[in-house]
């Protein structure tokens, strides 16, 4: 665990680097014990993580402000969080541990910019053959806030521009699609969701 942004973040917080909630705190005090305890039924998947890391960081780009057609440079606690997300496995099958996350942050401090990452990710490089994404908003207009930032992202970089085909309502990495959606869609039966970004949720 030499390259492990979960504990790496923890220390930071036990330190006082890092301000976060009480709820924050307990969480991460509580994965790091667990990660340790050989006796766990998780473990942590350095490769895994650093995959999901690696990849937003080498091919997603800003694409908006100051930042536009600049690589996104992730920090600590957006490393941290990924790293829970995709590289901490079941021992018994090697199953994700999470297959739901909840982020709350502050306006204007790139949380539309991380979902539309993780979605690209999820899209073009998770490994799931046929694989569904979709970006999910009461209103149609909110569902594509995301996508369209997927979109943005995946035009700014040369090597995802080759691979993926930017279609008016939709992304299309081989068999693999992207589509934003609305609750009131007439569409949502029969989906097969590899990953869903659900946007502002407390309007829900």
């Amino acid at each position: 665990m030499n390259n492990n942004a979960i504990f790496e973040y923890y220390n930071a917080i036990k330190t006082g680097k890092e301000t976060v909630s009480k709820k924050v705190e307990i969480f991460y005090r509580y994965i790091t014990k667990e990660l340790q305890n050989k006796k766990s039924k998780y473990y942590f998947s350095e490769k895994k993580a650093n995959h999901a890391i690696e990849f937003i960081e080498k091919y997603c780009r800003h694409s908006k402000g100051k930042w536009a057609k600049q690589p996104i440079k992730l920090e600590l606690w957006q490393k941290a969080f990924l790293s829970c997300l995709f590289g901490i496995l079941k021992k018994s099958d090697d199953l994700r541990r999470f297959q739901r996350a909840i982020l709350f942050v502050a306006r204007k401090n790139g949380k539309s910019l991380l979902s539309s990452a993780i979605g690209n990710y999820c899209f073009t490089a998770d490994g799931e053959g046929g694989a569904e994404g979709y970006s999910v908003a009461t209103q149609r207009e909110q569902a594509k806030i995301i996508w369209n930032e997927s979109r943005s992202m995946i035009k700014k970089s040369k090597v995802l521009q080759k691979r993926v085909k930017c279609l008016v309502g939709e992304l299309k990495f081989g068999d693999n699609v992207y589509k934003p959606l609305a609750s009131d869609s007439n569409n949502l039966d029969g989906l097969n969701t590899h990953f869903a970004g659900l946007d502002e949720i407390h309007a829900w």
